[in-house]
């Protein structure tokens, strides 16, 4: 069962690796969603700018609003047209675009109230099939990323859903209100902004009490509200008189511009806390390549049952991790790095599937394919280092006034060691069983001395960390069950030992995977300095 099941995550791996190398010269699923993103406001604002014109026909900048607005929503389409990766985004494009193009017709046609009545009605058809379109992207990413579901990640995403809905509202507003001034379905333009400003002051109210904020991103609201204010109190006035509606349409310009910036805050701050969770999950390849390595030496010549079982989840876990970062990479060099990890995993892959070959020398490839896939992740790790070093908030969290900070100060530092420990805890595990197993006696008890020597004044630099929390000190102490056995066990052990060795480095492994998340938040909380982020380490 065990093989069968291997082949068929080989195949997994090669379109895996055939998908990251064709990926490359294609527009990015990043870059679709985002430009999908645009196109509910943008479809509204073409509607708010023809119903203005209806209001006011003798103004010029309405018609280089409408033609920029135009062009850009048929710029993305034509981007979009590049990345149809399947069916149900085919179909979504397919009806927006035939929504658009009677909707641009009408919008850039002659100026009348029959044009805007049907544009009303067409604007309410578009804004929902543009959401569609880009709410299929998203589900596309999701099953193609398989991306784990970050609290911190979530909530800046549902901040940037409300930031897009501001947009939305604000080009509603303006739409049904000067549509209800000048007689154009004025029962249900009505009604329609009556529920736009509903909405609009829900979306304000959360944002401003919103668990991830920042100091600028609350001074922009208080504008947005100011702006707002400005607006709302002439929402009830519906007489001729074109200079309070001038002012109402600088007042939403200056909305959009300070929600725009509010966007860009979020992205920003987005982009900074990918970092650490980048790092981690790097890292922990490097790690998830010892214990696939462990976890077939175990199998092959120990006979546990469950080990296969073991080989084909973490291996699994291994390719959507790999793909998770070749998705969420932030640049070409991280990209080139894990495309460069590519064909040492394929070797690896088709290593470890076949557990029949008792060879002295299969068993040599295989210890040396996880050492060279190892080495690959922590090369893509440097990677991700390297483009985090250009941030100077980054630079910031290991110096100080332009020195470096001591290590038990330095919280990249702290990342470095619990997740070199992680990996010691199953390579120790894994030399352990070639010494007792008596596979590669030499050369195992020179790894495994290595290792046990390295992993004791690096847990005690931990233990000596001044950023360390209560529960983070908790967990270290907890760790010294099962190290305290192991150490032992690599100079006492034997064969009868196996079961428990592997037990407990499963368990310190788990513990320090904890204590690295502990480190990884407490990272983002240093690297936002700006951002309100509750610590749950505390």
């Amino acid at each position: 069962m065990f093989h069968k099941v291997a082949f068929y995550l080989q195949l997994s791996c090669l379109s895996l690796f055939n998908c990251l190398v064709v990926s490359a010269a294609t527009p990015s699923l990043d870059r679709a969603i985002e430009k999908s993103a645009e196109l509910p406001a943008l479809s509204q604002h073409l509607a708010k700018v023809y119903v203005s014109l209806c209001n006011n026909i003798k103004e010029p900048s309405f018609y280089q609003e409408r033609d920029a607005v135009i062009q850009t929503f048929d710029e993305n389409m034509h981007e979009l047209g590049r990345f149809v990766p399947n069916d149900a985004i085919k179909a979504k494009i397919q009806k927006v675009r035939s929504i658009w193009q009677e909707y641009k017709t009408i919008a850039n046609w002659t100026i009348h109230k029959e044009g805007a009545s049907k544009l009303l009605k067409l604007s309410a058809e578009i804004l929902e099939a543009t959401n569609l379109l880009y709410q299929e992207y998203q589900n596309y990413a999701q099953e193609k990323r398989s991306i784990k579901a970050h609290k911190t990640e979530i909530r800046i995403n549902a901040a940037l859903q409300d930031n897009r809905n501001i947009s939305i509202l604000m080009y509603r507003i303006m739409l049904y209100y000067l549509a209800e001034k000048q007689g154009i379905d004025p029962t249900v333009s009505g009604h329609k902004l009556d529920e736009a400003q509903q909405i609009f002051n829900r979306i304000i109210r959360r944002l401003t009490t919103a668990k991830i904020s920042s100091e600028k991103i609350q001074l922009y609201l208080q504008q947005i509200q100011q702006h707002w204010e400005a607006i709302r109190k002439h929402l009830v006035f519906v007489d001729k008189d074109q200079t309070y509606v001038g002012h109402m349409h600088q007042s939403a310009q200056r909305i959009e511009r300070a929600n725009r910036t509010i966007v860009s805050i979020y992205q920003q701050l987005k982009i900074k806390l990918s970092i650490s969770d980048a790092l981690n999950d790097a890292w922990a390849q490097a790690m998830i390549s010892q214990k696939i390595a462990k976890a077939y030496i175990a199998y092959t010549y120990h006979q546990n049952d469950l080990h296969p079982q073991a080989l084909v989840a973490l291996i699994k876990q291994f390719e959507q991790n790999q793909f998770y970062l070749w998705e969420t990479a932030q640049n070409g060099a991280i990209q080139k790095a894990l495309a460069e990890a590519g064909p040492a995993w394929i070797s690896f892959r088709k290593l470890v599937r076949d557990s029949t070959k008792k060879t002295t020398e299969h068993m040599h490839q295989v210890i040396e394919q996880s050492e060279i896939l190892m080495h690959a992740y922590e090369k893509v790790t440097a990677s991700i280092e390297d483009f985090a070093n250009q941030i100077p908030a980054y630079q910031a969290l290991s110096h100080q006034n332009g020195l470096k900070l001591a290590s038990n100060k330095d919280i990249i530092y702290q990342i470095h060691v619990s997740s070199h420990l992680r990996i010691y805890s199953q390579r120790i595990a894994l030399f352990f069983m070639l010494k007792v197993l008596d596979l590669e006696k030499e050369n195992s008890l020179q790894q495994l001395d290595e290792c046990v020597a390295d992993f004791n004044p690096k847990f005690k630099e931990l233990k000596a960390s001044q950023l360390n929390t209560l529960p983070m000190n908790k967990l270290l102490e907890s760790c010294i069950v099962e190290w305290d056995w192991m150490s032992k066990a690599c100079t006492l052990g034997g064969v009868s030992d196996i079961e428990m060795m592997l037990q407990h480095s499963d368990i310190l492994s788990k513990k320090l995977m904890k204590l690295t998340n502990m480190y990884e938040h407490r990272m983002n909380i240093l690297f936002s300095k700006d951002a309100t982020l509750k610590d749950t380490t505390e």
